[in-house]
């Protein structure tokens, strides 16, 4: 009986042993729903670290009643006590929020220049030789008298009414010849 008392001890301090034992979770990390990758998951009792993958899945060695600490940088970290189910084919879920970011007190200022609006640019004037050779759009009007006033002639034709009038010749019925014989002379 002592034996059998022995062997029944024996068995249930190696199960005792193997249920103490640290076996392998699995899980994943989202954010909003996305998988997040980089995210660090710690063991704080044997305090073994691995990080969640790009699919933000993870597995870390760990047993029931054992802690985790899921961090991230720009995330709020979490800690998860591990129970009998997180063991399952599930694992463990959970769902980071990011962290607000404190932004440094900004303050914002109106300048005013003192810069005065420079007077408009007076082009230079177009020489006569280069507006004479310049082509220019005959249909488009720029604002030029293309003839203009021609003073010179207009000072001629007043004159010529204030000066004497010539008495005109009076032609009586000649021969066209006896006309041009008269005046070649």
């Amino acid at each position: 009986m002592k034996i059998t008392s022995l062997i029944a001890l024996f068995l249930f301090a190696v199960q005792l042993a193997f249920s103490q034992s640290e076996n392998p979770v699995h899980g994943k990390v989202t954010t909003d729903g996305f998988p997040t990758a980089g995210i660090e998951v710690i063991n704080q009792t044997s305090g073994s670290v691995v990080v969640t993958d790009a699919s933000g899945k993870f597995s870390i060695k760990a047993k029931v009643g054992d802690v985790l600490i899921f961090a991230g940088k720009n995330y709020t970290s979490r800690r998860v006590t591990l129970n009998q189910k997180d063991f399952g084919k599930t694992g463990v879920e959970t769902n980071m929020n990011q962290e607000a970011i404190q932004l440094v007190e900004v303050e914002i200022k109106k300048e005013v220049d003192d810069v005065k609006p420079e007077p408009p640019a007076v082009a230079p004037l177009r020489s006569v030789d280069n507006i004479l050779n310049s082509p220019t759009n005959m249909m488009v009007y720029n604002g030029a008298i293309i003839h203009g006033l021609d003073f010179v002639a207009i000072g001629k034709m007043v004159g010529n009414l204030f000066k004497g009038k010539k008495k005109d010749k009076v032609i009586s019925n000649i021969e066209m010849k006896e006309y041009i014989s008269d005046n070649n002379g």
